[in-house]
């Protein structure tokens, strides 16, 4: 397997081979993460995995998806323009 060496009792009078050099996965999940448009989140003592699970949960919670779908019998074809209003949910 490449970036991997066995190890054998008798070899080299028990010592073990010097390993090759292999690539870094945290440098790998960050670089796909940039690329692709996600996000790396790495836990330690000062962030846990669950207050990296909750501020993911607040980000998700203030997302919002929109889809517009013409009326079948609109002859118009290509872009639409679209004015979108929200209603401020503590006030009438």
């Amino acid at each position: 397997m490449a970036g991997f060496r066995r190890w054998r009792r008798g070899n080299r009078g028990g010592q073990r081979p010097k390993e090759e050099p292999r690539a870094d996965g945290k440098v790998n999940l960050q670089r796909i993460s940039k690329e692709t448009g996600g996000r790396f989140f790495e836990t330690s003592k000062k962030q846990s995995v669950g207050e990296v699970y909750d501020s993911l949960v607040e980000e998700l919670r203030t997302q919002y998806n929109m889809g517009y779908t013409p009326d079948k019998d609109s002859s118009a074809s290509g872009y639409h323009h679209v004015q979108l209003t929200v209603k401020n949910k503590d006030k009438d």
